[in-house]
């Protein structure tokens, strides 16, 4: 299952360049830093979401038919995530709404909606995993802060969506957002884990 998460998502990051124009913009100036960034922050995006992904792949010793299904409909939809999220980036800067539906809220939500099913599929197979026996070294405060940084995430991501879906002067935020909170949960996942280890070892005679 790991050489299958590796495969898919080295797929997806390959995507990440064949997402862009064959030619830059030569003018210069605001289009050719969005162009270039644009590569990095898709790039990045990726790789979060791939690291997150394996980690909780690694985890179990064993995948049910439910979290089988939960993994495939996360490799389904990540391989179009990077060309959703170049569309977003050069083509979501205007204005939409619920209330008015532009081309920009459409690349937009068709983004976001993407990026909120891999990310809903990922809390439920975290919520999964945080309750097999494969985690009986991780106590019960461990395994707590991990689903509640993981649920953080995911409130903080639909409450970007929304904000974006509701109001018409607030557009194309999402995408440069997801990478930031992404970035936050692993951050704040590695240093709780690495506080459990040092506890660890201290308790060792």
């Amino acid at each position: 299952m790991l050489n299958m998460v590796d495969g898919v998502f080295a797929v997806a990051i390959t995507l990440v360049p064949a997402s862009l124009p064959n030619v830059l913009p030569t003018v210069g100036g605001a289009p050719f830093v969005i162009a270039n960034l644009s590569i990095i922050l898709i790039a990045v995006t990726m790789l979060l979401l791939w690291y997150k992904i394996r980690n909780l792949v690694q985890l179990k010793s064993k995948l049910t038919s439910t979290e089988m299904g939960l993994l495939g409909t996360i490799l389904t939809v990540v391989v179009m995530i990077p060309k959703s999220a170049y569309i977003s980036i050069h083509y979501g800067g205007g204005q939409g709404s619920f209330w008015m539906w532009s081309d920009s809220q459409w690349v937009n939500f068709q983004y976001q909606i993407l990026f909120l099913l891999v990310d809903a599929a990922t809390f439920i197979l975290t919520i999964r995993t945080l309750r097999s026996s494969a985690l009986g070294d991780y106590p019960q405060d461990v395994r707590r802060w991990l689903l509640g940084v993981e649920a953080l995430g995911l409130m903080i991501f639909i409450g970007i969506i929304l904000a974006e879906n509701l109001f018409i002067s607030i557009n194309g935020i999402f995408v440069f957002a997801a990478p930031a909170v992404l970035f936050m949960e692993e951050f704040l996942c590695f240093l709780k884990l690495r506080h459990f280890s040092a506890e660890s070892k201290t308790r060792q005679p």
